[in-house]
């Protein structure tokens, strides 16, 4: 991983704070997607080659939304609103 903080991560201290929750919260989509994924499955909406397309984009999304919530928080160290 990355140790970089990326630069358009300098907030405010509420401003921070409200970002990082909501990069969190975000992180839960996935539970969302899984039920949708198991919707189709269970009413045979979908082939196997889809469900593990949407399985492969689903983990993808997943890493992208738990790495920004990550560098958020790493931002939030770095500039000292996080001890």
């Amino acid at each position: 991983m990355n140790d970089e903080v990326p630069e358009e991560h300098i907030f405010t201290n509420v401003d921070a704070r409200f970002e990082l929750e909501q990069a969190i919260i975000a992180c839960g989509n996935v539970a969302d997607d899984i039920d949708v994924l198991a919707e189709a499955i269970a009413n045979n909406d979908v082939d196997r080659d889809r469900v593990l397309n949407a399985l492969s984009g689903m983990r993808e999304l997943h890493e992208m939304r738990c790495k920004r919530a990550f560098d958020i928080f790493s931002a939030m160290v770095r500039d000292g609103l996080i001890r």
